[in-house]
């Protein structure tokens, strides 16, 4: 007798790797996105280290990036921004902000940091905060 699979449970095996694709393929994109945005969030503590120098400097704070002591490279993720806070009160005020440019997979949210690090992400409703884990924003402009 010879030894070897039947149709039926290649069939199987191949529904069972379906299943087990459908679900994996997902989770792997979330996780690629979590990556890029660390890429944002990174950027975005740069870009107050320097508001808050040009603030000791020049007692405001700019929305150009050029007057900022750092190079604000250009990225395939994101569109970078400095925002004043002269014109916000408190601590909650934005210093920057990361526009996701927008993709195939249409992961679109910005992403701002605060005078005091605090990092907040705004899908305008969409689900994407909330699936990279970033809390939402408490504000708007």
């Amino acid at each position: 007798m010879k030894k070897a699979f039947t149709l039926l449970e290649l069939i199987i095996v191949v529904i069972i790797m379906g299943i087990l694709i459908s679900i994996a393929i997902p989770t792997f994109r979330v996780s690629i996105e979590k990556a890029r945005s660390a890429e944002g969030i990174s950027i975005l503590g740069d870009i107050r280290l320097a508001q808050t120098r040009y603030f000791a400097s020049y007692d405001t704070y700019t929305w150009e990036p050029t007057r900022l002591d750092i190079t604000i490279s250009s990225s395939r993720f994101y569109n970078y921004s400095p925002l004043p806070c002269d014109t916000q009160p408190g601590m909650s005020c934005a210093f920057a902000s990361a526009e996701r440019i927008p993709n195939a997979e249409d992961w679109q949210y910005t992403l701002y940091i605060t005078k005091n690090g605090d990092i907040y992400c705004d899908d305008l409703d969409g689900p994407y905060c909330a699936k990279l884990g970033i809390q939402e924003l408490p504000f708007r402009f």
